[in-house]
């Protein structure tokens, strides 16, 4: 019997080969264009090889492990949809008003779109050190596809939004209030700005800035996007006991995506492992969840370590202890937050039959260890690196809210937890206002305007950083001639 179209519209589809397919090739290809064309050929023929090599031994592999991930053709839709809505009111390609930070976005895509590879900045005598992931798949083509640079990073921004909706919400088993509840959730930033002599104490000077996704988005989408990948391929693995050896791979091809975002989900896949050994009593190895490949990963990676390491960027690694005379104190109100809302959350995560208490243990460990220290005038280290552990709390903090039963809603736990979480919805929906407010439908209807950072006002990054930020900003991106990839690896 033939389907009608309707019936063609809501059949289901196993996607989770093409997911994970679409997944990793769109997180590995930034990184072997960089390597391709930021190393010598002699070393950037052998890395690109290591790395489509394990590319397509874990995605093959991927695909012949029998589990279901399915989905319409209407839910994939229906997710479409949020994700054009997601990229219009970010911020992506000027349809919204955009954050102050596109004024570096925005110059990155144009200086890479239209300089030469790798990027040197002739008026500082020396070469570009950045991680440029986000923006070199646009980058690379617009130089096949000049004039449309604008549509080509919104097309690419929202083919990765698009991957992580569809994560999350099979993820979240085709919930989408589950989906949505992550998207405005950011329990943990509530928690730890709400308290006056906190903020003052510890964010103000230590710079200890933890975002919900929607915030992130308007802010640092290049590290939002493989953060909230990396999150939902960990969860993932854990949920149906696989190897981390697709984890580990893309958290390191992500070097050139993040390093930060790199170390947040390595800082967490290692104790987690140590975890599950120690509770399994010897019982659960560490063979079982770990694989030959991953030492590939590493290896695949080390042109890049050598690359970053070759920064000029002498900010140093500086503690919370030099954050004011009543550092101790802020800390201290840091742990307890954590200690007393997420412990509970994950010893409840133990007991309701999600694997997900490895890596709730290990992200909330990172997030102790992580905040005590500070890289950058911003705090670049924290900002970023907490990133894939807020978000794997983000989605259990999601999920136990939305399958919740009637009957639980009036137990204490899920009457703080929902509260928390719909004081924290306010919070977002009061951040994005501005969004609402200044986009290019609002300017139609109203006959107003507002302002769009444009792509070429400054040629370079530098020259940006320069006149939009200070002189030490701008240092930090630069490379030192004297350094081991400048005199060996560099291909000028």
């Amino acid at each position: 019997m033939r389907l009608t179209p309707f019936q063609d519209f809501n059949a289901t589809l196993s996607i989770r080969p093409a997911l994970i397919a679409f997944t990793t090739i769109y997180l590995v290809v930034p990184s072997l264009i960089f390597t391709w064309f930021w190393f010598r050929p002699e070393v950037s023929v052998v890395a690109v090889s290591l790395g489509i090599a394990l590319a397509t031994y874990h995605v093959v592999r991927s695909s012949q492990q029998p589990l279901l991930f399915q989905i319409t053709l209407h839910g994939l839709l229906k997710l479409l949809i949020l994700a054009a809505a997601i990229v219009y009111f970010s911020g992506i390609g000027g349809f919204s008003i955009q954050s102050y930070d596109y004024w570096g976005h925005n110059t990155k895509f144009f200086e890479l779109a239209n300089q030469p590879w790798p990027i040197s900045y002739g008026e500082a005598g020396t070469f570009a050190c950045y991680y440029y992931g986000y923006y070199l798949v646009p980058a690379l083509l617009y130089k096949f596809f000049p004039g449309h640079l604008n549509w080509l990073v919104i097309i690419w921004s929202g083919l990765g939004i698009y991957l992580i909706l569809i994560w999350y919400f099979l993820l979240f088993r085709r919930r989408l209030l589950a989906v949505s509840l992550f998207l405005l959730g950011g329990v943990p930033y509530l928690f730890f700005n709400a308290i006056p002599f906190y903020h003052g104490a510890i964010i103000q000077q230590h710079k200890l800035y933890f975002l919900g996704f929607a915030q992130a988005m308007l802010w640092q989408p290049h590290q939002c996007i493989p953060a909230a990948l990396l999150a939902a391929v960990m969860i993932h693995t854990t949920s149906f006991k696989l190897r981390y050896g697709l984890v580990c791979f893309l958290a390191c091809s992500c070097l050139v995506w993040g390093p930060f975002v790199s170390l947040g989900t390595l800082g967490i896949i290692f104790p987690a492992f140590i975890f599950e050994w120690v509770r399994g009593k010897g019982g659960c190895l560490l063979y079982k969840y770990w694989e030959k490949t991953d030492v590939l990963s590493f290896i695949y990676i080390l042109p890049l370590v050598v690359y970053f390491m070759s920064s000029n960027n002498r900010s140093g690694l500086a503690t919370v202890a030099r954050s004011g005379p009543y550092w101790l104190i802020g800390y201290l109100i840091f742990l307890a937050v954590n200690l007393l809302c997420f412990f509970y959350l994950i010893m409840r995560s133990g007991k309701s039959g999600i694997r997900l208490s490895p890596l709730l243990a290990s992200a909330f460990c990172f997030l102790c260890l992580i905040s005590f220290f500070k890289i950058g005038l911003y705090n670049d280290l924290v900002a970023k690196a907490s990133m894939p552990a807020l978000f794997l709390i983000y989605f259990e903090i999601a999920r136990l809210v939305s399958e919740q039963k009637a009957a639980q809603m009036r137990s204490r736990y899920f009457i703080v937890l929902n509260g928390l979480m719909f004081i924290t919805i306010i919070s977002t929906m009061d951040v994005l206002k501005k969004q609402f407010e200044h986009n290019a439908a609002t300017a139609y209807l109203l006959g107003t305007t507002f302002p769009v950072i444009p792509y070429h006002t400054y040629a370079n990054s530098y020259q940006m950083l320069k006149a939009k930020y200070t002189q030490t900003e701008a240092l930090q991106y630069l490379g030192d001639t004297n350094s081991i990839y400048n005199r060996y690896l560099s291909p000028k």
